[in-house]
């Protein structure tokens, strides 16, 4: 009886060690999405993109309040990707995450009305 509950403890503590060593590499990226008049845009498409080669990593909607929120994000070369119905699409600059950043503000993202 002893040896199996040592051999559960022992397994529970490295799986709690793995899941921190999992969430120390990882970061959460979170910004705003507003229109020229300064508005929060709903429901804009927000998209993570791979740095190098803009294959899709992540991707939501803004809220009602026109923010996002990305949580688990690996190190790595990204850009962020912005759409909405009547309005020009967003791209960022590459911008690099390392793993010990733990929070990324990207700060407010500005729509554009597309004239077409």
């Amino acid at each position: 009886m002893m040896t199996k509950t040592l051999a559960t403890v022992s397994r529970l503590g490295i799986l709690i060690l793995f899941s921190f060593q999992i969430a120390q590499g990882q970061t959460q990226l979170f910004g705003t999405i507003a229109d020229a008049s300064g508005k929060p845009c709903p429901a804009a498409s927000v998209l993570i993109l791979n740095g190098t080669d803009s294959t899709l990593v992540k991707g939501q909607l803004s809220s009602m309040e026109g923010s996002y929120s990305f949580d688990g994000i690996a190190p790595g070369q990204y850009r962020l990707q912005v759409s909405m119905l009547g309005f020009s699409d967003y791209f960022s600059d590459v911008f690099t995450l390392d793993d010990k950043m733990q929070k990324k503000d990207l700060g407010r993202v500005v729509l554009e009305e597309n004239a077409q």
